[in-house]
């Protein structure tokens, strides 16, 4: 049954196109969207160290609450990793050359949807060049991680 899924995921990204659709469009509460954020943050820390990395996030405060719960909760997991965050009214574009103090910026987008009635919700982050996503089971009310992070580099 899972294989299904993983076909489906693969088949739903290859038909996806950037720019993406930025925000959360998903009805579970904030222990969904704080458990996406926190696995989502923890997989930046690894592809972008917050001591080289700054984020220069999709401003979610110029959006209407239910569009970006998410972007609210990644804020906030961002600070709490020590990560240097400001907020960008744009798409996130390209990432800046590196800042006095030797960090570089780079731009963070995101969409979280569901697969359908399926039980499912699947996370996307545009990381400058970088994509990376997830597909969740949600069992009583928080994700369950349901497969690997794809990454995905984009020649911009």
């Amino acid at each position: 049954m899972r294989r299904w899924w993983w076909l489906c995921l693969g088949l739903v990204a290859c038909g996806t196109s950037s720019p993406l659709r930025y925000g959360t469009y998903v009805g579970h509460g904030s222990d969904m969207l704080g458990g996406l954020a926190d696995d989502a943050v923890s997989r930046l820390e690894h592809e972008l160290p917050p001591e080289q990395f700054a984020i220069r996030l999709v401003d979610v405060e110029a959006r209407e609450s239910s569009v970006n719960a998410f972007g609210k909760a990644v804020l906030t997991a961002l600070q709490q990793a020590g990560y240097r965050v400001r907020s960008s009214r744009e798409s996130p574009g390209e990432s800046s050359p590196a800042d006095q103090h030797g960090v570089i910026w780079i731009p963070l987008g995101y969409a979280v949807d569901h697969l359908g009635q399926s039980g499912y919700v699947r996370l996307w982050l545009e990381v400058g060049d970088l994509w990376l996503g997830r597909l969740y089971e949600v069992v009583a009310g928080r994700p369950v991680a349901a497969g690997p992070w794809s990454r995905t580099e984009v020649s911009q």
